[in-house]
């Protein structure tokens, strides 16, 4: 059997509709400990299109998430036996566990606040240097401003039950969180909480699996090492 392409942990379902939902996608189970993988055949999905391929894999993942809480694996991530995957699940049974609790019932969300403007891509004089130094930490400042209301929008809203946020040097802030399924009115809420706060535009993008809480794990590197 060739390599198996992984999707998704979520914990071993009770109820029998959710493998039957998997088959009809084409999917399987690895079941190890109360916990279980969602995983696929590799073989005919590389041979598609790159594009095609991982248009397929996100699509499929949304299917997953109406009907299991999940962790997603980021796509690529393939390893060479079922026991392997097995193997995988027993090593990392407590990060998986937790984690599953944690994001039980949520969809995660992104909201991107851009502090700094474009500026025309120009070359600077030499005598300039100090000032492009004064402007670039000023940038910096702002986008830690804007960071820390993310956090406070983030810790008042009432629905948010997890968030993380990142500074990134092209001028943005990222404010990546978890609400209830039940609550996606609670996003807009942070949205207009962030923008009368920093008087700057954000913009919202979700609903998505918990892409940004899956435990970070070496096998993700050796299995998009192994993808092409």
């Amino acid at each position: 059997m060739g390599h198996w392409l992984l999707f998704a942990v979520i914990r071993e379902p009770v109820q029998k509709e959710v493998p039957a939902n998997l088959a009809r996608l084409g999917l399987s189970l690895e079941v190890q400990g109360g916990l279980a993988v969602v995983l696929g055949p590799a073989g005919s999905r590389l041979a598609a299109p790159l594009e095609t391929e991982a248009s397929a894999f996100f699509d499929t993942l949304a299917a997953l998430h109406q009907i299991a809480d999940l962790l997603p694996f980021r796509f690529g991530v393939l390893i060479p036996s079922r026991e392997e995957v097995r193997s995988l699940l027993a090593r990392h049974a407590g990060p998986f566990d937790a984690t599953l609790t944690a994001i039980e019932g949520c969809e995660e969300w992104s909201l991107t606040v851009k502090t700094v403007k474009e500026r025309p891509r120009t070359k600077a004089p030499a005598a300039s240097g100090q000032a492009y130094l004064m402007a670039r930490a000023s940038e910096f400042r702002a986008i830690e401003a804007v960071a820390g209301t993310l956090k406070e929008s983030a810790r008042s809203n009432r629905w948010i039950r997890n968030f993380i946020v990142e500074e990134r040097p092209a001028g943005h802030a990222v404010l990546t969180f978890l609400i209830p399924r039940d609550r996606p009115g609670a996003a807009r809420e942070v949205e207009e909480a962030v923008q009368a706060a920093s008087g700057a535009r954000a913009v919202l993008s979700g609903p998505f699996p918990p892409f940004s809480f899956m435990p970070n794990l070496a096998v993700e590197e050796r299995g998009n090492e192994a993808t092409r």
